[in-house]
């Protein structure tokens, strides 16, 4: 199987991180604009609270630094040991599509039990690639 199917979700994942990134950088600058956080408050991050849509947002930004690194390690190890194959782009791709639903989710409506279930299926999905990638290099 060619490299390139498992590369694609694990670079859609960087986009994904990006795009969230951008989503808060741009709710920052609207806050300071409409007066709703005081600059001197991104100094620090100390001060009045942020409103809730901004915590959710920055919040979600942190977790896609959290449970994807194990992703993008379980992707690299699966290339460099060439271990690609359709499972284990399947997986992949489940992680990626679970990531995008959950950040949708927690920008939006922001529904507790809906991102706890698109969570677990994130980490099942990287559970099994790397259960996966252990089993095939034994």
């Amino acid at each position: 199987m060619k490299i390139h199917w498992i590369v694609l979700p694990l670079f859609l994942q960087v986009v994904l991180t990006w795009f969230v990134a951008i989503v808060n950088v741009r709710m920052r600058i609207a806050s300071v604009r409409e007066k709703k956080v005081s600059i001197k408050y991104y100094k620090t991050y100390e001060g009045s609270s942020l409103p809730s849509e901004m915590i959710q947002a920055s919040r979600n930004y942190a977790n896609l630094f959290e449970l994807p690194t194990l992703f993008f390690a379980g992707v690299i190890l699966t290339i460099v040991l060439e271990k690609v194959d359709v499972f284990s782009v399947g997986v992949c791709w489940l992680f990626f599509f679970s990531r995008v639903i959950h950040s949708v989710v927690h920008l939006t409506y922001n529904n507790v039990l809906h991102r706890l279930f698109v969570f677990v299926i994130g980490w099942v999905s990287v559970m099994v690639l790397w259960t996966y990638l252990m089993i095939q290099i034994w």
